[in-house]
């Protein structure tokens, strides 16, 4: 957000029946050293999983590659959300490579995960050209992978690959956990004007492609950031932010001077939503165009200012979460130029309504996630994105009984 902003995280388990048994899974890695010494399955002899807690999928015997993009918040209220999101990086890359076995049948419950690739982007899009607060740069972070470090950090102040890989050697996933964890912190001098989608879509979809952003621009999926998204693989999306999605579709939103939007930048997006900014369906077509194939090869995971109640069931029910009055945009009547959060963690501050990316989600359901960022430990936030990824990384039709 411009001015304001929210210090919150966590949220809940992927399965409600078995939440202390994942998180026990994920407990030690930053903790108990910066190395994870991961075993890497040999890549000639595949495990095969058995689908799943549920127990009832069958097995798969397909080893997919996996593209993970984190977009993640770097605007000024996002300092500790950072520091508690590269935390768990070792415990997401652990559990992806070394599934856990919840309903205890002695197969790992996906399957591990030897190919895998990270990357790294923020909300900056810049305010199409408006010099508003930390907006100065026209385009932004452009949904262009990051390759620096946390610059607070001794150990990451140096170049990084744009994106992260593995094969099969314990050592590279040491290197990655590590590479990653200083990646994701990404500072907190970016723009307040979040545009999660739309840099999503930048940093993923061709120059080829009939979608173009600001300006005139293409995406940079064939450019800057080619590799990063493989032919055949899974590609998880996964957004941390405190605030909601403003992708513009007029730049004239975020001019202090419009005579047009004439209310403060703080809450212009969400009264003007339909007629400024671009419609999530945009962000649908454009992720799926990149994902094209006889089936859906992708998921999506929101970790955002959802209140921790909502998020409490075994699967979020996103109707009733849209519904409820604190996912509700409302500008505060006390303080006109800031909306009302809706989750406030004493002590780590304020988060708001992430209306447009748990729409995002719910069109993508079941395929997609939402987790709340209204508490300290994230978690159970990571312990439901890895399932995610790893229960969906092979297709119902690939499965054998």
């Amino acid at each position: 957000m411009f001015l304001a902003g929210g210090r919150g995280i966590g949220s809940k388990t992927l399965f409600a029946a078995v939440p202390f048994a994942l998180a026990s899974l994920l407990l030690c890695s930053v903790g108990c050293g910066a190395k994870t010494g991961l075993e890497v399955p040999d890549s000639e002899a595949p495990v095969i999983f058995d689908g799943g807690i549920d127990g009832g999928r069958g097995r798969c015997e397909i080893d997919d590659p996996v593209d993970v993009l984190f977009v993640i918040d770097n605007s000024a209220s996002m300092d500790e959300e950072q520091e508690s999101l590269a935390a768990e990086m070792p415990r997401l890359v652990e559990a992806l490579v070394d599934p856990p076995d919840l309903d205890g049948d002695g197969a790992p419950d996906w399957n591990p995960i030897a190919n895998l690739q990270l990357g790294v982007i923020t909300t900056d899009l810049g305010a199409g050209g408006a010099r508003i607060g930390s907006c100065e740069r026209p385009r932004g972070g452009d949904g262009i992978l990051r390759n620096v470090g946390d610059p607070t950090d001794f150990a990451c102040l140096r170049r990084f690959p744009r994106f992260l890989s593995f094969g099969a050697s314990p050592g590279e996933v040491e290197d990655v956990v590590n590479d990653l964890a200083c990646i994701v912190n990404v500072g907190t001098d970016g723009c307040g004007q979040e545009q999660h989608l739309e840099a999503t879509l930048k940093a993923l979809t061709p120059a080829t492609s009939a979608i173009t952003f600001t300006g005139g621009t293409p995406g940079h999926g064939d450019g800057v950031n080619a590799g990063f998204l493989r032919d055949g693989s899974f590609l998880a999306v996964v957004v941390v932010s405190d605030e909601d999605d403003c992708s513009a579709r007029d730049p004239l939103l975020f001019d202090p001077e419009s005579t047009r939007y004439t209310e403060h930048p703080n809450v212009r997006c969400a009264l003007h939503e339909e007629e400024a900014l671009h419609p999530v369906e945009r962000f649908l077509d454009g992720i799926r165009a990149v994902r094209s194939g006889p089936r859906d090869r992708f998921a999506l995971a929101i970790i955002g200012g959802v209140p921790l109640d909502l998020v409490a069931d075994d699967d979020p029910l996103y109707t009733r979460m849209l519904a409820d009055p604190r996912m509700r945009f409302m500008v505060d009547p006390e303080e006109p130029d800031e909306p009302i959060p809706s989750c406030d963690v004493p002590g780590r501050g304020v988060a708001y309504p992430p209306t447009r990316l748990v729409r995002a989600a719910a069109a993508l359901a079941p395929a997609s996630t939402v987790q709340s960022i209204c508490q300290e430990d994230l978690r159970p936030a990571v312990a439901s994105l890895v399932g995610l990824i790893g229960l969906r990384t092979c297709d119902e039709s690939e499965l054998t009984p």
